[in-house]
């Protein structure tokens, strides 16, 4: 009876692992995948600020604001999507900084509870000898 107490309280231990790490991967995807879509919004205002530092301060332009699109001048338009673009670099800077740290807790999660991940960590080794470790 005990070994069988033994061996349920073991698979509970295991599962709450399993489930610890596959939220920190899910986090750090959702790091990732908001950090790259961030990078495009950058790489888009750059070559906005690009196109119309070429064009007249004086000639019109249209920007949307929320829903809708707004009538202004190139001399207006610049100054507010370089503000924009500089608060995107300073949340980018954040979100590799907060990336990095979620990587180096799964990083130390795995050490710790000796995960091997299937494929990546170990590509040629049987899934036998992966349960048995």
């Amino acid at each position: 009876m005990a070994a069988e107490g033994d061996a349920q309280t073991s698979k509970v231990n295991t599962e709450l692992i399993v489930s610890g790490f596959s939220k920190l991967r899910q986090e750090q995807a959702t790091l990732g995948e908001k950090l790259a879509e961030l990078e495009a919004d950058l790489n888009e205002h750059t070559l906005v600020l690009q196109m119309l530092e070429k064009l007249e301060p004086d000639r019109k332009c249209f920007r949307r604001v929320g829903g809708a699109l707004v009538e202004k001048t190139v001399k207006e338009v610049v100054p507010a999507i370089g503000t924009t673009k500089t608060q995107i670099t300073a949340t980018l800077k954040a979100l590799r900084e907060q990336l990095d740290t979620k990587t180096k807790e799964l990083l130390e999660y795995k050490k710790t509870h000796r995960i091997v991940v299937r494929g990546v960590d170990a590509p040629d080794m049987p899934y036998d000898e992966l349960v048995a470790s």
